[in-house]
């Protein structure tokens, strides 16, 4: 069996309950013994290796791959060590050189009920914001910690995921995308990589990870052919001034994307291709998910969504706009409210082509704009729109149907049969509430395809 991720949130000894409010200002200032630990300065003679963070058991088990150098190889250890809580859950509480832990303080709420969220004062080895950021800096780029949500003395307000109080603390929003994918860790088979491309200053290959079927995992005597599938990972290492540093990285037991966004009961109503094997009736309901407001009534169902809690944030119409380009966007405060998590979404399901398409919309004078975009400082917005539906659709009980139109190892094309009601020779009771007796179709193509990462979504229609 693999070695599961540690349970980070849990290991941080703090609750919800115990949090009271901001941290003072009158705050004393931190005991002498209290300082950052000193980060090592002096020019090596030899590529450094990395050293923080400090590497977990199962990270020291995690094989490496064979194509990078000594210097890469630590690298990618200590970026798979440090994703664990940048991608993943919270900072765990590695132990301080001395031993001993820095002054506890209050957690810090922020937010109000269409909002909120909780901050966590660090005490442990990167207690101090210097030392985490000498850690993250010697890992990752600049850009990429950005997308992270790595962010030096930003207001609260916008929610950054890491950030240093006034006093010089690390603090961190305390979220988790929990421990993991059951599938992974029931598969004894190890991480493998494969590459991409190799310069002098650019890698770029995938880390496969390796998952039971769900049909082995809940009936182990599944014959051995069936047993496992794989995903790959894109990982990116660029070479900066200051040596190697990870632009792109992704976990192999992180949350599955395919499994977002979360499923509606308009959707769980809705029948699926007998034609489609599991995965890709998944692929197909969660498609028909996001469709709901990439293309359906109104766009602000993406804040509709609930949270990890199975709770719809409440909108009051007040929430924050920015202009951009001339467009006033609403700024998400739902699910995705951060574009990384709503692109990752987006990348599960759809082509990178096809994306391009969904979200951007043109207008009737012919100038197209941004349905989806990214604020400055990484928050999803959009454009507050929508249309109508086809009434004829809803007074129509047939459910959709689908008809295949060709399928390969690389390709489905499938058509989704809607089923409408003819109103126009409908007959209307003393209420006004038609009961019609005849219907009518129409066709809409889907199409799948297979790319490096598994099936995606490269067109999608909705009946209504």
């Amino acid at each position: 069996m693999k070695l599961r991720p540690l349970a980070l949130a849990a290991a941080m000894g703090f609750a919800l309950a115990a949090c009271g409010g901001p941290v003072p200002a009158d705050t004393p200032a931190p005991a002498a013994s209290d300082t950052p630990t000193p980060v090592v300065s002096a020019a090596p003679t030899a590529p450094s290796l990395a050293a923080e963070p400090p590497l977990s058991e199962r990270t020291l088990a995690q094989p490496v791959p064979e194509f990078l150098d000594e210097e890469q190889q630590a690298l990618f250890l200590h970026a798979y060590e440090a994703a664990q809580f940048l991608l993943a859950s919270n900072v765990p509480e590695y132990p301080r050189p001395d031993g001993n832990t820095l002054e506890s303080r209050e957690c810090i709420e922020v937010g109000d009920e269409s909002r909120y969220g909780v901050y966590e004062i660090a005490t442990g080895r990167y207690g101090w914001w210097a030392d985490f950021e000498a850690m993250v800096e010697s890992i990752f780029t600049p850009e990429y910690l950005a997308e992270l949500g790595v962010r030096e003395s930003a207001p609260l307000e916008d929610f950054p995921c890491f950030t240093s109080t006034q006093e010089g603390r690390l603090c961190y929003l305390d979220w988790s995308k929990g421990d993991g994918n059951p599938f992974y860790s029931a598969c004894d088979t190890p991480d493998s990589y494969e590459l991409v491309s190799q310069s002098e200053t650019d890698i770029t290959f995938h880390l496969i990870g390796h998952y039971v079927t769900e049909a082995y995992f809940n009936a182990p005597g599944t014959p051995k052919a069936a047993e496992e599938t794989t995903r790959a990972f894109p990982i990116r290492m660029v070479k900066t001034d200051a040596g190697w540093r990870v632009t792109e990285f992704h976990l192999p037991y992180v949350r599955v994307l395919a499994e977002e966004p979360p499923l509606s009961e308009w959707t769980l109503a809705q029948p699926v291709p007998e034609f489609l094997n599991e995965e890709q009736q998944a692929l197909f309901l969660h498609a028909y998910e996001a469709a709901n407001f990439l293309m359906g009534c109104a766009t602000l169902g993406i804040d509709l969504l609930p949270d990890e809690n199975g709770v719809a944030p409440t909108l009051n119409g007040q929430q924050e706009t920015v202009e951009i380009g001339g467009n006033i966007y609403t700024v998400s405060v739902g699910r995705f409210c951060r574009w990384e998590d709503f692109k990752a979404m987006m990348d599960g399901l759809f082509t990178a082509d096809y994306q391009d398409s969904l979200l951007n919309t043109t207008f009737w004078d012919g100038t197209s704009y941004p349905l989806f975009t990214s604020t400055e400082d990484g928050r999803l917005c959009y454009l507050d729109c929508g249309r109508g539906s086809d009434i004829d659709y809803g007074f129509c009980d047939t459910p959709d149907s689908y008809e295949l139109v060709s399928q390969t190892e690389d390709e489905i094309v499938f058509d989704l049969v809607g089923h409408y009601a003819n109103l126009d020779t409908a007959e209307f009771d003393e209420d006004g509430q038609p009961h019609p007796t005849e219907e009518y179709t129409q066709s809409y193509p889907i199409r799948m395809e297979r790319t490096d990462a598994g099936w995606r979504v490269a067109e999608i229609h909705l009946p209504y």
